[in-house]
């Protein structure tokens, strides 16, 4: 990978490769940087870098000048760490993820799915709905369809997931026309 601009900033653990960013980087990665450094730039090979350093008293005092260097040698150690964070922070999205899927209970999320459907046509039972008997009929097997629902599958993830993407299953009851 070709190393356009590269940035370290001690202070919050930032690692910039180019122009991507990752923040909160664990400090104990960077225990080999001088703990006088404030930052590290990389501009490129045709502009080298700048080290910029800490003040030189914690409550400020002279400043340093900034060092250049023009090979990024030792300091492509950043680019691996960036790029075995970028892992990390995958690996514990896909962790993180993994757990939200196996914490859902799909049976409730099918149950409440099923009521919500049932409360959306509560008033086709209404004695005053504007609806034939047969319609009403049809809305009722509808209704107990609903209710049986649960009774009828082995599996409820694949309904949830159907209604929730938008897509058509086949073991969801069709609502009268």
């Amino acid at each position: 990978m070709t190393v356009n601009r590269l940035l370290y900033i001690a202070d919050d653990g930032t690692v910039s490769l180019n122009d991507v960013s990752l923040i909160g980087i664990d400090r104990k990665y960077f225990d080999w940087i001088p703990s006088n450094i404030h930052a590290i730039q990389w501009y490129g090979d045709e502009i080298g870098g700048d080290i910029e350093f800490k003040p030189s008293t914690p409550l400020g005092g002279d400043k340093p000048n900034n060092e250049r260097f023009s090979e990024l040698g030792e300091w492509t150690k950043l680019v691996d760490i960036f790029n075995e964070e970028v892992v990390r922070r995958e690996e514990a999205e896909r962790v993180r993820l993994e757990l939200i899927e196996a914490s859902k209970d799909y049976w409730q999320i099918l149950r409440d799915i099923r009521d919500y459907k049932l409360l959306q046509c509560d008033w086709t039972q209404l004695p005053n709905a504007p609806l034939s008997e047969e319609k009403k009929q049809k809305w009722e097997v509808y209704r107990q369809q609903l209710r049986d629902l649960a009774n009828n599958i082995a599996d409820p993830k694949p309904l949830v997931n159907a209604y929730e993407t938008g897509e058509v299953h086949p073991d969801w009851p069709v609502p009268p026309q």
